[in-house]
């Protein structure tokens, strides 16, 4: 901050010395345009260093970007040009042409040029197309001014040197202000303040350069006290308030009659040289035959540039590992179809079982696969004559554009297709089948693009759910409803305000009723407050992907609860429901870190999971559940019976707890062979050192069942429902009073 101030104080002061001094020769020229005044040639070459200076103040200022500093080193070169006439040149009556006042007072064009190519040219390849330009331009208006001015005023000059070099000085000003247009008009004329300045001071100096070479003819001299002379500093004084743009300046379209001004204008003005300009100036022909040259070149460029378009829009139209066309490139076709009101079908294919591909010999294979299928789609698609488009739309998802067919004959087409699909792949050694299930949409219709594959992938989603191959959607298929995805956003936001609690149910001892744990059942509150139970709302955060967060939230909430009740003096074991996608994810990481946050110890920590869970994939399992028992962590088997049950999970993982699902014990006192199957179950589970928890106990019967089945601890109705935290622990205080009626603590 105080070097920016620094900055700002020391361009004021600049900007009021440089200023004084042009306000000082501004009366010099009203007050005694013909008098000679002692110094003067000094105090005007200073005033350009003291513009010099403010210009690079406000480079600095603005940032000392690229653009900026170039330009202020052109305005120091002309600048310094200045000086060096003042001091050195203006008391000679007959000033050496070209000297070295020339050399800096060119040197401020090429400088100017580069930073406006560096200023309005976005990258590396828009810099390159505006620097020839430039030179075309600049090349072409030169070689107009040698062909044409130059030959039109040597025969009056004393000395030909002098009109050539200022003749140059001319052709670079006119170049500058056809250059400043140009980029202007490409950008429709809406560029900073600061832009516009710069064509002013360009146009100024080309203005008093042309009329300086017909004054030069004749006299040779830079006069002093002149028009000339403001017209000299007023050019400067615009430029170095050009230095400093504060916004990009960027183009408004793309090319246009605008875009090829510069270039053009230079082209037009070489060939008029080599056609009709002077015989007796060769320099100009060789100008003008560069500028052409320059000229082809940029169409080559330009050529060049096109087919790279071209070639980057094909591979972006493209997918990288199949070769197919991607989703950008299908949605395309897809839009031109449907403008057109063409007949056609849509196919929306998704193979079946991928993920086991993936998960099995990995995604190397995976992605082998998705090779073979799509090079097998695109065989079977060209024998349609060249009416189908086939695409990977993403992941293992495969799209088809049937055109040209009615309706029966695309959907024979469509399994035509499909049925090409279904055979066997040698991926890495092993032969695997794959199938895909598809849904199909009929164009033409009224729906827009996102709608017609919206419908596509729920008939797609029909099919599997049917196991068919293919699927033609009808309005009956969707069962999703607009307040159905109202519902879904309000339970997603739900979750991501906080408006997660937890409620608690007891896991009761069977011999001597005690409560031995409790198990955290979500809630999720409602915009309008109503508790929303899981079976409403975990269906739509597992459409979302959002299981994990919801598992988060449930683990940070139980954990700070469990360490409440650890330090009430009534410690509580506290489980927890976990669904696979977030027992695979790194789990045993986020349970060490909300254990370590409360100094909780781990055997005040259940986890239940799921038979799902623990056959999708064995080795995460196994692997997320010793993390767990590594921290103390007890894990449960919730639900148990009502999937494929294994017992090699039994015996291969280390478990805790068996959780009987209430399907079991609600049957139990009404089928002997209920019983029996629970009897056996709990022996087994017994055996593997297992606890039995009865769940869903909701009468003295199914208590009583379970007791006598041998089931360790149950939970249900009949004890307590799942109450929030500070009920339970009000219930705890008479626990044992209830426990100690007839009928249990219902």
């Amino acid at each position: 901050m105080r070097g920016e101030r620094r900055v700002r104080i020391a361009l004021r002061t600049f900007v009021m010395l440089a200023a004084l001094a042009a306000a000082a020769y501004l009366a010099r020229v009203l007050l005694a345009p013909l008098d000679e005044v002692p110094g003067e040639a000094a105090v005007y070459g200073a005033t350009f260093i003291l513009l010099a200076v403010v210009g690079s103040l406000r480079a600095v200022r603005a940032g000392a970007n690229v653009g900026d500093v170039v330009l202020s080193v052109g305005i120091w070169l002309d600048a310094l040009g200045w000086l060096y006439w003042s001091l050195v040149l203006s008391g000679l009556e007959g000033p050496p042409y070209p000297s070295i006042a020339d050399a800096l007072w060119m040197g401020l064009y090429p400088l100017a040029f580069v930073a406006l190519a560096w200023q309005v040219g976005p990258g590396v390849v828009a810099r390159r197309a505006l620097t020839l330009d430039i030179l075309i331009g600049t090349a072409g208006v030169t070689a107009a001014v040698a062909g044409f001015v130059v030959p039109a005023l040597a025969g009056a000059a004393r000395d030909a040197s002098v009109v050539n070099v200022n003749a140059i000085y001319l052709g670079a000003n006119v170049a500058h202000v056809v250059l400043l247009v140009g980029v202007m008009a490409t950008r429709g004329f809406r560029v900073p303040g600061t832009l516009w300045r710069r064509l002013a001071g360009a146009a100024v100096l080309a203005t008093i350069d042309a009329v300086w070479l017909i004054e030069v003819v004749r006299t040779d001299v830079v006069p002093l006290g002149s028009v000339l002379n403001l017209g000299w500093l007023a050019a400067a004084a615009l430029l170095v308030s050009s230095v400093g743009i504060s916004e990009p300046v960027r183009s408004v379209g793309r090319g246009g009659w605008s875009a090829a001004v510069v270039p053009l204008v230079g082209t037009v003005l070489a060939l008029a040289v080599l056609v009709g300009g002077s015989a007796g100036a060769p320099a100009a022909r060789w100008i003008a035959v560069g500028a052409v040259l320059l000229a082809l070149g940029r169409l080559a460029l330009a050529v060049v540039d096109a087919d790279a378009l071209a070639g980057a829009d094909r591979l972006a139209r493209t997918d990288e590992l199949t070769g197919l066309v991607n989703r950008r490139g299908f949605y395309a076709e897809l839009r031109a179809t449907h403008a057109a009101k063409e007949p056609a079908t849509l196919v929306l294919a998704d193979l079946d079982r991928f993920k086991e591909v993936n998960d099995t010999l990995g995604h190397q294979a995976g992605d082998l696969l998705l090779v073979l299928v799509g090079r097998r789609l695109a065989e079977e698609a060209a024998a349609e004559n060249g009416t189908a488009v086939v695409a990977r739309f993403g992941g293992d998802e495969f799209t088809v554009l049937l055109r040209g067919h009615s309706r029966a004959a695309g959907e024979e087409a469509a399994r035509r297709l499909l049925a090409a699909v279904d055979r066997s792949y040698e991926v890495g050694g092993v032969p695997v089948r794959c199938s895909v299930s598809a849904g199909a949409v009929r164009l033409p219709l009224t729906a827009d693009l996102d709608e017609l594959v919206r419908r596509a992938d729920v008939a797609m989603y029909a099919a599997k759910a049917g196991a068919q191959t293919l699927v033609t959607y009808h309005p009956d298929l969707d069962t999703r409803t607009v307040a159905d995805l109202a519902r879904a956003e309000r339970v997603r936001a739900g979750l991501s305000e906080g408006r997660l609690v937890l409620h608690y149910q007891p896991k009761v001892d069977l011999r001597d009723g005690t409560v031995r744990g409790v198990e955290a059942l979500a809630r999720l509150r409602d915009e309008d407050g109503t508790l929303l139970t899981p079976g409403q709302f975990l269906p739509e955060l597992d459409r979302g992907g959002e299981l994990t967060a919801l598992t988060a939230q449930v683990l940070a909430q139980a954990t700070a609860q469990a360490a409440r009740w650890r330090d009430a003096g009534t410690p509580l074991p506290v489980a927890i429901n976990v669904p696979a996608p977030s027992l695979i994810e790194r789990f045993g990481e986020r349970v060490r870190d909300a254990l370590a946050r409360h100094d909780l110890p781990g055997e005040l920590l259940y986890v239940e999971v799921t038979e799902e869970s623990l056959l999708s994939d064995r080795r995460a399992a196994r692997a997320a559940i010793e993390a767990l028992r590594a921290l103390g962590v007890r894990v449960a088997v919730d639900d148990y019976g009502t999937g494929w049950s294994s017992l090699t999970y039994l015996r291969e993982l280390p478990l805790d707890e068996l959780k009987l699902d209430r399907s079991f014990i609600s049957g139990m006192a009404q089928d002997d062979r209920v019983t029996r199957i629970v009897r056996s179950t709990v022996a087994l589970a017994h055996g593997l050192d297992l606890t039995v928890v009865a769940e869903g106990v909701e009468t003295a019967e199914d208590r009583d069942a379970a007791t006598e089945a041998g089931c360790d601890l149950a939970q249900g109705y009949l004890f307590a429902r799942p109450v929030p935290a500070d009920e339970l622990t009000a219930l705890l205080v008479t626990w044992s009073v209830a426990v100690s009626r007839p009928g249990g603590a219902g």
